[in-house]
């Protein structure tokens, strides 16, 4: 590295936006699979009789599923766009998007051009901005018309992946698989309780094997999520996308 006063203003920007964009890509490779998730859970319910591998898969989506609406994935895709067309169907991106966070177009310019965001009914013709229709969110309305083999980058936010094969990679952030864990210790714990037709030996046996009861474990399940609410709240794990000195909105 250079001296002390060998660095351009520019040079510290580039290298900080660098540093940012490996931070974000590390966050992004997620390895932890749905046979290596399902493994750790096997450490509290290790019975394949009483829990077998399917149920706890079901209980890993509905898990996913929960935690998405605390914890949505934000994530990006680009919408192709055509002569003088200015609202595309969100679906095209993906299906199930909750928000719409910030809109690049168009896509590929240095530096990225960000466009606002304005109310439709105020009249957005011909602006450099964007709305959407909908709610949840399915079209997005530009106000400029854009030319066919021009993109737009959508950065939005939607619920994290169902994993389906013991291959696929599970989508919430490693840090935060705890809580699926306990959603599933839930589960496996309120299921006994309202076995009526388990065998009484074995319904305690699968109770103290687990040393919970259902009302506890559903505690212990929320009060990991208000935990990570928290953490982001006071700046432990930030997601997303941070604008930097780099970055025009017009």
């Amino acid at each position: 590295l250079p001296r002390d006063g060998e660095f351009a203003e520019k040079d510290l920007l580039e290298i900080c936006a660098a540093f940012a964009a490996l931070v974000c890509n590390c966050r992004e490779a997620r390895m932890t699979t749905l046979a290596e998730l399902r493994a750790t859970v096997r450490e509290i319910l290790p019975s394949a009789e009483v829990w077998p591998e399917a149920t706890i898969n079901a209980w890993i989506q509905e898990a996913i599923q929960d935690f998405s609406g605390y914890f949505p994935r934000e994530t990006s895709g680009l919408l192709d766009l055509t002569d003088d067309e200015r609202v595309y169907a969100l679906s095209d991106l993906a299906a199930g998007i909750f928000a719409v966070i910030q809109v690049e177009y168009p896509y590929g310019e240095d530096p990225p051009r960000f466009l606002a965001r304005k109310q439709e009914s105020a009249g957005i013709v011909g602006e450099a901005v964007f709305d959407v229709r909908g709610s949840p969110p399915s079209d997005l309305v530009l106000g400029e018309k854009p030319s066919t083999g021009e993109q737009a980058r959508v950065v939005y936010t939607c619920g994290h992946t169902k994993p389906t094969d013991d291959d696929d990679v599970i989508t919430v952030p490693d840090n935060r698989l705890e809580a699926i864990i306990e959603f599933v210790r839930w589960q496996a714990v309120r299921e006994a309780e309202m076995n009526e037709t388990m065998d009484p030996d074995t319904k305690n046996l699968v109770l103290s094997e687990i040393g919970l009861n259902s009302g506890r474990a559903e505690r212990i399940y929320r009060a990991k999520i208000r935990d990570y609410q928290g953490q982001e709240a006071g700046g432990g794990y930030v997601s997303g996308w941070q604008m930097d000195d780099k970055d025009r909105v017009y």
